[in-house]
């Protein structure tokens, strides 16, 4: 069972960093054979820290998210890896998986197990779908470029797990007149320009 704590309690604790999440991410998504581009590496760590923040209470970095116009980034981590455009990041070759406790491993393993399947873009939409970034965004659908705080992620994800049911609640709420309308977007979509290729082709 999670223990819940509260943002105050972590003051003077060493944290690990955005960095050492990213590439837990890398390692278990390449162990699994999940291809992982810039922009599904920058949902997937903010769902890593949204709901480390909702489920425990405790941040997995400090490092602050913003909203930007594809959803949550955060931004050093986005200049680390931009010379890779859309295609998949490979795998560190070398990381310390103990710097994490064995809480954080199950939730970036749930994370990665549940959502590192999804597109890019999906995961794209569901932010875009989420309180946590329309509050950062004007008109619902570029973002601000402000400062998503932990205690915004914290509310938001607070009590909500990283697993298939959270997944499916974004699909209930799609805007679908039946479940017959949803449509599977392949796994490799990663940009709008992709996107409405694929449409295309009928």
């Amino acid at each position: 069972m999670f223990m819940t704590v509260t943002l105050t309690e972590l003051k003077g604790e060493e944290m690990t960093t955005f960095q050492d999440v990213s590439a837990y991410i890398l390692h278990l998504a390449s162990r699994a054979g999940i291809p992982v581009s810039n922009l599904k590496l920058q949902k997937l760590v903010y769902y890593c820290q949204g709901f480390s923040l909702g489920v425990t209470g405790k941040p997995l970095f400090e490092e602050e998210i913003v909203a930007w116009d594809h959803g949550p980034v955060v931004d050093s981590l986005y200049h680390q890896y931009k010379q890779f455009g859309r295609n998949s990041i490979p795998a560190p070759t070398a990381f310390d998986e103990d710097v994490f406790d064995e809480i954080q491993k199950e939730l970036i393993s749930d994370v990665v197990n549940t959502f590192g399947h999804k597109g890019a873009w999906t995961l794209r939409e569901m932010t875009h779908k989420e309180a946590a970034w329309l509050g950062h965004s004007p008109d619902g659908m570029s973002g601000d470029s402000t400062v998503i705080s932990k205690e915004e992620l914290a509310s938001f994800f607070k009590g909500k797990m990283p697993n298939q049911e959270y997944f499916d609640s974004y699909i209930s709420s799609a805007d679908c007149a039946t479940p017959e309308n949803i449509v599977q977007v392949p796994g490799n979509i990663s940009t709008a320009d992709e996107f409405v290729a694929w449409i295309k082709q009928g």
